[in-house]
């Protein structure tokens, strides 16, 4: 039997139930309307305008492309709709096959799988239109509203409306020279359908920076168990060093590491404070777990607030250095999270990506939906939603930096051990 995924588009009846179901979900569990670009009173005229537009759609990229629009009017990191079949039928659709950063008012490649375009060179344009221009272009599905995130994310949207097999780059190149670079762009496949942020750091093996005194410990994701239970694995190898260095740069996400904060902890922490419309959708996530849950006196939803715990498994209590950028994400800003709470460790870097909390998900022939249903606020209350969280000591890559491979967060982080 075949594991390809069907792609017949859906039928008329299918296109209204799954419309129907946008609406519900968004009605019950959104959690994030002070971003949204509309209002919650705002929605039942918004989904008739869903309805009129949408049931006339018959094509499956155009569906799934207005669906797209539609949720991305949310405004939130945690709100998407993709198909996982779309490189089965946009069989030409495009990658830019490289990363770019956006370091003053220059898009430079931090990373790049086309031989031709090195790490360093500035691009000026792709095919004639501006990186910025590009990103204007893909806006109505580029639902972030932090401009560093918008910046990264309407890289990975290329795909939708770019299909290119040759490509033209003006660049500045290591040497400064302004040239053009002809190329053949790669193309989207299965395994491109994810939303995981990806790094743009190099991340070398964890090791000695300073031996048997400061450690190096890169964690690139959450997304899988493996990763945690292996730097939960090396950090028992530490455990007699004077210091640690926890790198935890373009870091996306995946589940939110406890016990990996819970080995690091000597002092109490607590979690995030969220906020939910669903009030027993916010219990049952928090079942057992000690704090406070608070209705909302017009039945709004809810807001809880994590108390102090103590961990009963801390292995590492010497210093503690934290890297993180623009990239970390997600569960890896609940791993940052109580650390920059308590003091416990110094954050080096740049400010995080300003988005975690469990979507409500639900797929329907393998075109996948999440609904941003938590939001979060540091445990102080300040918000943390689209603006992320700030280093303690902050240390921002330069062009020169990249072409010249140096470290300097890496760096800083080692001179305060």
């Amino acid at each position: 039997m075949s594991s390809v995924p069907r792609i017949d588009s859906p039928t008329l009846e299918k296109r209204a139930w799954l419309l129907g179901l946008l609406h519900r979900n968004i009605s019950e569990y959104f959690a994030h309307w002070e971003d949204s670009a509309f209002s919650r009173d705002r929605l039942d005229a918004v989904y008739l305008d869903w309805i009129e537009e949408g049931l006339h759609l018959n094509d499956r990229f155009e569906f799934v492309a207005f669906l797209r629009r539609c949720v991305a009017k949310l405004r939130n990191g945690h709100s998407y709709c993709y198909d996982e079949t779309a490189p089965l039928y946009l069989t030409n659709a495009s990658k830019l096959g490289f990363s770019l950063e956006k370091i003053g008012d220059q898009w430079v490649v931090v990373q790049s799988e086309v031989p031709e375009v090195k790490p360093g060179f500035v691009v000026e344009y792709i095919d004639r239109r501006t990186p910025s221009e590009w990103m204007r272009k893909l806006n109505d599905v580029n639902g972030f509203t932090k401009t560093e995130a918008k910046e990264i994310q309407w890289q990975n949207f290329m795909p939708e409306v770019w299909r290119a097999d040759s490509a033209t780059l003006g660049v500045i190149d290591l040497t400064d020279r302004a040239r053009e670079i002809k190329y053949s762009p790669p193309k989207l496949s299965v395994k491109d359908t994810t939303r995981t942020a990806t790094s743009s750091v190099a991340i070398t093996a964890p090791g000695w920076l300073k031996e048997e005194k400061v450690a190096y410990l890169p964690v690139p994701s959450f997304a899988e168990p493996r990763f945690e239970e292996a730097a939960l694995k090396q950090l028992h190898e530490f455990s007699d060093a004077s210091g640690i260095i926890i790198d935890v740069r373009g870091n996306g996400g995946g589940s939110t590491p406890g016990k990996l904060i819970a080995a690091l902890m000597d002092v109490p922490y607590r979690d995030w404070t969220e906020t939910c419309p669903d009030v027993a959708y916010l219990s049952n996530r928090h079942k057992g777990e000690p704090g406070s849950l608070k209705i909302f006196d017009d039945g709004s939803g809810g807001r809880w607030e994590s108390d102090y715990v103590r961990s009963d498994s801390c292995v590492f209590k010497g210093k503690l250095v934290i890297l993180m950028d623009r990239r970390t994400a997600s569960a890896a800003e609940d791993f940052v999270m109580p650390f920059k709470d308590t003091g416990r460790a110094t954050l080096v870097g740049e400010t995080s990506w300003g988005s975690t909390g469990m979507p409500i998900m639900w797929s329907y022939d393998s075109i996948h939906f999440g609904i941003g249903s938590i939001r979060a606020y540091m445990p102080s209350g300040e918000s943390f939603e689209g603006i992320g969280i700030s280093p303690d000591i902050t240390v921002k890559r330069t062009r020169e930096d990249i072409t010249s491979e140096m470290d300097p967060a890496l760096e800083r982080a080692l001179s305060i051990m």
